[in-house]
This record gives C-alpha cells, sequence and structure tokens, in this order.
C-alpha cells in the first residue's frame, strides 16, 4: 500500500523577530497547526517533531497526490495573516515530502524526506520538494 510522509518547517523569520515582544513561537505553531490540521483528513497522522517542524503521514497516497496538496497547503499559509501580539504579519512554510512505498526502515524514509525539506530550504524556502 502506498504511503508518503510530508515534512513541514515554518520558515525562518528573524526579520520578524524585532518586531514582536516576548514570546511569539508558540502563538505562529499554534495558527499554522490549526491550518494543517483543518486540511487533513482520517487518513493522515500529524504532529509536532521539532520547535518548528511537523510531520505528516498520509495512508494510501502517493508523493504525487501529497505534493499537490503540499503546494495548496503552501500557498494557504503565506495568504493567511497570523496576528501575533498587537501585529498581524504573514509566515511561510517549507515542505519536504517522500514516499514510504517499498522501504523497510523510518529512518531511510526520514532522511529522504529531511533531505528534501532541506533542498527547499536551500532555495529560500516557501517551496515544496520531493524525492521518491
Amino acid at each position: 500500500m502506498p504511503g508518503t510522509l510530508a515534512l513541514l518547517k515554518i520558515d525562518d523569520f528573524i526579520e520578524q523577530e524585532s518586531l514582536f515582544d516576548g514570546e511569539y513561537l508558540p502563538k505562529i505553531v499554534s495558527a499554522v497547526s490549526g491550518i494543517v490540521l483543518d486540511e487533513l483528513s482520517a487518513l493522515n497522522l500529524f504532529g509536532r517533531i521539532d520547535d518548528r517542524i511537523f510531520a505528516i503521514y498520509f495512508f494510501n497516497s502517493t508523493t504525487k497526490n501529497v505534493f499537490v496538496w503540499a503546494e495548496k497547503l503552501r500557498v494557504k499559509i503565506a495568504r493567511k495573516p497570523i496576528s501575533v501580539v498587537s501585529k498581524q504579519t504573514t509566515f511561510t512554510v517549507s515542505i519536504g515530502i517522500a514516499s514510504t512505498t517499498n522501504k523497510d526502515n523510518v529512518e531511510e524514509v526520514l532522511h529522504n524526506a529531511n533531505l528534501a525539506l532541506n533542498k527547499a530550504l536551500e532555495k529560500g524556502g516557501n517551496a515544496v520538494l520531493n524525492v521518491n
């Protein structure tokens, strides 16, 4: 049965750090995760694996279908203003996608998804890349 793993990372927003006082990351993470949750179905597993990184597993989905879903999600997140303190701004995400089909160990799938995510970040972020 096909499966796909997507790693989503909230892109760096160093230039915005000076705009917000105090702890801004939890509000941004909460807003982004809410947008992602609205787009998921019963055939997904979703979890946070690092400060700014989420993992989404798609049961019975091909990388092509997940790529299309991820592009739509990336655009939706980039266009939705998020309220932090008294200001609103937008944030972007980068997404790396890897197939779990015919893979025997989790480490290989995570490595491939991380590789795709890192390549998306090297392009400047706000991108979706796929590694088969």
